[in-house]
């Protein structure tokens, strides 16, 4: 599964490169993209396309927003598209990340299958949405096998290092 997950990766990073020559001018710019660390929004894609579960996968993301200026080709485009709106800044001189009120330094990223043909859907929420989502579905009574209902299987980002969890409710019986 590893060797098919880097299979996937490299066709993508290849067909970025060929969509995008005036990116690559030098030999060596291809080698270091191609050699690059995985993208969590990398990870997100191939999780959706993959492996993703009846119940879903909700990657918990670290807010790569105030890292934009180290960002370069499609992560760009992605943390731009994906991540701006959630705010938060570096401090040039220690490189620490800063974050005002209603800035958030993680998110959540779920896809979910949602209809008869198995189609993937993608919502990005602030982990207060998620909380507000699954409660909702939870009061809803919404039928055990949905996403929302049944325990969370999670893949959650600590800034470079992840973790895989799974939320569940334990009941002892009396």
């Amino acid at each position: 599964a590893l060797r098919d997950a880097m299979r996937w990766l490299r066709e993508q990073r290849q067909s970025w490169i060929t969509s995008h020559p005036t990116d690559f001018s030098k030999a060596s710019s291809v080698t270091e993209y191609l050699e690059a660390w995985v993208a969590n929004y990398e990870i997100s894609d191939w999780l959706r396309g993959h492996v993703l579960p009846p119940l879903g996968v909700h990657f918990v993301r670290y807010n790569q927003w105030p890292e934009i200026e180290d960002a370069t080709h499609e992560e760009l485009q992605r943390i731009t598209a994906e991540e701006q709106a959630y705010g938060g800044v570096r401090d040039p001189k220690s490189l620490a990340m800063h974050y005002e009120e209603g800035d958030i330094s993680f998110w959540v990223d779920t896809s979910v299958r949602q209809d008869s043909i198995g189609e993937s859907h993608r919502f990005c929420r602030t982990p207060l949405e998620w909380q507000r989502w699954r409660f909702e579905s939870l009061q809803k009574g919404v039928a055990a096998a949905d996403t929302a209902a049944a325990p969370c299987l999670f893949v959650v980002d600590l800034n470079g290092h992840f973790v895989s969890a799974m939320a569940c409710e334990l009941v002892e019986d009396s």
